[in-house]
């Protein structure tokens, strides 16, 4: 069930990235929001509960935007993926732990479209790295907001938790 709450708050950050950068015209700044809950799914979730969330949030993020089809989930599956291997040995319970992650896999799944685009475009050469600086940008926001969009999901997940099983009564 709190996979279904989480899922939903996804739906709210892909539509606010989706209108509200749009509107303000700073798609440069456009930072994928729902990372936040890839790494709050890599490192506090299941692992089957965590990709299927990924992939949700992926294929919305793929619906919404527009972008091509099943990217978006691939790449946010290899992230949650990467994290679990990771959360063994790295904690992110501080701000700043936290924040250091939101940037590490911004900076991972900018760099990945990047290469994604180079291959569909074809070539080489430095012309296709010329997204760069746009991704580091859009990685240092999503380090910035990372750890309140992670509480956030903390809380959520906390509520969601409990609702459901008081729902399912005291045999539960």
């Amino acid at each position: 069930m709190n996979v279904l709450a989480l899922f939903c708050l996804g739906l709210v950050m892909v539509a606010f990235q989706t209108t509200l950068f749009r509107v303000l015209a700073i798609s440069y700044v456009k930072a994928p929001l729902i990372l936040a809950l890839v790494v709050y799914a890599a490192f506090r979730m299941e692992a089957i509960r965590g990709l299927v969330l990924s992939f949700a949030l992926g294929y919305a993020m793929d619906v919404f935007s527009g972008g091509g089809q099943g990217l978006s989930s691939i790449f946010t599956v290899l992230l949650c993926l990467g994290g679990h291997w990771l959360r063994n040995g790295i904690f992110v319970d501080g701000v700043l732990a936290q924040g250091l992650i939101g940037f590490s896999f911004g900076l991972t799944y900018g760099l990945l479209w990047v290469g994604a685009e180079t291959l569909v475009e074809g070539g080489g050469g430095w012309d296709h790295w010329s997204p760069v600086p746009r991704v580091l940008i859009q990685a240092l926001v999503l380090g910035l907001v990372s750890p309140v969009l992670m509480r956030v999901a903390a809380s959520i997940d906390r509520v969601s938790g409990k609702g459901w099983r008081r729902l399912q009564g005291p045999g539960g």
